[in-house]
């Protein structure tokens, strides 16, 4: 006669709750990874610049800022500053502060509009490009002060990168993201496994 084990045997069943209790904790961290992983897989943006767009200024401006929505790598920032007839303004090259790209303009400047044209790369690879147009209504300009630009030949924007800033070293010197979001995946996938394994 056959007898039956009124107490089956236990193990089996706790390491497939443990195992449950690993994977619920896995999924989570994946969740989490996933949600601070969103905004860094975003494409940047254009956040603000001064001057703003379509302001009217008196007192022509050194500078214009382009402020980003993360860190830029200054050897795909390219920018120009022009006016209708082509003339180029800026004093100096581009400079990548971090997520800010600075360019250095003229002062001796006529009454007219200005377009700061850019063309910048996104940390996913994306690249981003627009204009940003404001108006000098005080001419500070003394004859001839613009710089011609050659007859029949356009004037897009031109690389000026600069070294980085520090900021930009610190900002742009973190870990990638992915190879956490590839092994939480990977956690749930082999919990997920040896559980059904075991409850066959």
């Amino acid at each position: 006669m056959t007898t039956v084990d009124p107490k089956p045997p236990t193990r089996p069943r706790r390491a497939a709750a443990w195992l449950v209790r690993v994977a619920a904790a896995a999924a989570v961290a994946a969740l989490i990874v996933l949600g601070t992983a969103t905004p860094a897989l975003a494409h940047d943006e254009l956040g603000s610049s001064t001057p703003a767009n379509g302001a009217q200024l008196a007192t022509a401006p050194d500078a214009a800022r382009l402020v980003f929505s993360a860190p830029l790598d200054p050897l795909f920032v390219q920018t120009a500053v022009t006016t209708p007839d082509g003339s180029r303004w800026e004093a100096g090259p581009t400079r990548v502060e971090g997520s800010t790209v600075v360019v250095p303009l003229r002062t001796d400047v006529p009454v007219g509009e200005y377009t700061l044209a850019y063309r910048v790369t996104s940390q996913d690879g994306h690249p981003i490009s627009g204009g940003v147009t404001y108006r000098v209504t005080t001419n500070t300009a003394p004859t001839s002060a613009a710089v011609p630009v050659t007859p029949n030949t356009p004037a897009p924007p031109t690389a000026q990168a600069a070294p980085l800033s520090p900021a930009a070293e610190v900002q742009n010197g973190g870990a990638p993201i992915w190879p956490w979001l590839v092994g939480a995946i990977l956690v749930v996938a082999a919990a997920i496994f040896v559980i059904r394994r075991i409850a066959k």
